[in-house]
């Protein structure tokens, strides 16, 4: 009777149940139509002079997707659009994110789907990556909280920023894959197959779209002004670059303090006034240059930490620095806390400067220190180091840069071993106590 209940109660007309069985049965009597779509296979021209990538991004509340097209130009003026790829995910269902979230997740995936196209496609193209979330591209991702900066820097460091444009969702062919068509519909949907009705028109006939000129801070997802005052606009690539040059971190220092004393006399000159003589680095110079790439290290190892601490928070749980009590020193460098602050020693002594192990800076340093301490063992390198830097994972670095070092491979000693004699035969007789007795002389046993 229960049972017979519920039944009629989970199929009665107008349940959620029943109304899923209708959609399902629409849906599954128009699956017939698919097999009527035929797809060209071959999406080049054969006389093509231009060709282009065109990827497009859009996300709703329930997916996100990429597309990718192929636009030929011919010699005799003939333009051809059609799709090649494409690439969708459902949205996160445990964690719910905004449609501008989603639309930047769709723009990454546009970025992974872009790099699989490049190396199937043997041929020069011109890429044109098309999103709605444009603001947020074109900013440091220092600048935005931090699952939009994970995002952002992602984008930039595998595409050109010069690359993305804005699109309006009304042409965007990407917005058929987050919110779906009936078989029937897409059979008959030349937008999704041929992109947008511009993309086989000349450039200058595309639409272009100025896109308003907004205080960044102003923006969704943007750090705070207080969180954001430490963390600069230096380019992740430059960052990258700069370190790579030099495999000497004397060379490195001296370069740096070259070039910041450059900019001094340039900004001299603009301000009219006379600049200070040139003739060569002082102390001041290097100093200088050690702050100023110990600050650009911390940028690329510590932005968080550096926002936390200018803002008078605390790290991260999560952070490597949470059991070093760090602070933000005046030359906006973080250093290790501590109670030796009322010792008369240096400032680098009572509070050393943080880095990690693994970034460029530290692997020069652990080599320079190195050599001014006549190709040392890892302990008194350690011991050096800490001096002036708290390398967080410093021993393993030390060890790797003692056994990579050359010089100390070859002149390496190898220990002579001794031969050891036999015992004598009095020691290994078995007899009564003390009626064998010795003394050892100057490594000699008499007995």
């Amino acid at each position: 009777m229960g049972l017979a209940y519920r039944r009629r109660t989970f199929l009665r007309v107008g349940s959620p149940s029943q109304q899923l069985h209708a959609e399902w049965k629409s849906y599954h009597s128009t699956l017939e139509v698919l097999s009527n779509i035929r797809i060209p296979r071959c999406v080049f021209l054969a006389n093509a002079v231009s060709i282009q990538l065109h990827f497009f991004s859009d996300a709703s509340e329930k997916a996100y997707g990429t597309c990718c097209y192929v636009r030929c130009e011919s010699s005799n003026g003939i333009i051809q659009a059609r799709l090649l790829t494409s690439k969708s995910k459902v949205a996160p269902l445990s964690k719910l994110q905004t449609i501008a979230r989603l639309e930047l997740c769709g723009a990454v995936l546009s970025t992974k789907l872009y790099k699989k196209v490049q190396s199937s496609i043997k041929k020069p193209v011109e890429v044109f990556f098309h999103v709605d979330a444009l603001n947020w591209l074109q900013s440091c991702p220092t600048r935005w909280k931090t699952f939009v900066a994970n995002r952002v820097s992602t984008i930039q460091a595998s595409t050109d920023v010069n690359s993305w444009r804005h699109v309006p969702g009304v042409c965007n062919p990407a917005d058929v894959l987050s919110r779906g068509l009936s078989p029937t519909e897409l059979a008959s949907c030349s937008f999704w197959w041929n992109g947008p009705p511009w993309l086989s028109l000349p450039p200058s006939n595309w639409p272009q779209i100025d896109i308003p000129s907004v205080d960044p801070y102003s923006l969704p997802e943007a750090r705070s002004k207080a969180r954001a005052v430490m963390i600069t606009t230096a380019d992740p690539k430059f960052t990258e670059e700069l370190f790579s040059r030099f495999s000497n971190y004397s060379k490195l220092r001296r370069a740096v303090a070259y070039w910041r004393r450059y900019f001094r006399v340039l900004q001299a000159i603009s301000k009219k006034k006379k600049p200070q003589p040139f003739e060569f680095l002082t102390t001041e110079d290097l100093r200088d240059a050690d702050v100023a790439l110990c600050r650009l290290a911390q940028q690329d190892m510590f932005p968080d930490e550096t926002a936390d601490l200018a803002s008078k928070e605390r790290v991260s749980p999560s952070s490597p620095l949470k059991w070093l009590k760090p602070i933000l020193h005046h030359d906006g460098l973080i250093r290790v806390g501590g109670r030796l602050s009322n010792a008369s020693i240096p400032i680098e002594v009572k509070h050393p400067i943080a880095l990690l192990a693994k970034h460029p800076l530290s692997i020069l340093l652990a080599g320079e220190f190195h050599r001014n301490l006549l190709h040392a063992g890892p302990q008194l390198m350690l011991a050096t180091i800490r001096q002036r830097f708290w390398i967080i994972g410093g021993r393993n670095l030390v060890r790797q840069t003692y056994h990579k070092c050359l010089q100390c491979f070859r002149n390496k000693p190898i220990l002579v071993q001794q031969s050891i004699a036999d015992l004598p035969t009095s020691r290994v007789t078995p007899t009564r106590p003390f009626a064998v007795c010795g003394v050892n002389y100057c490594g000699t046993s008499l007995y």
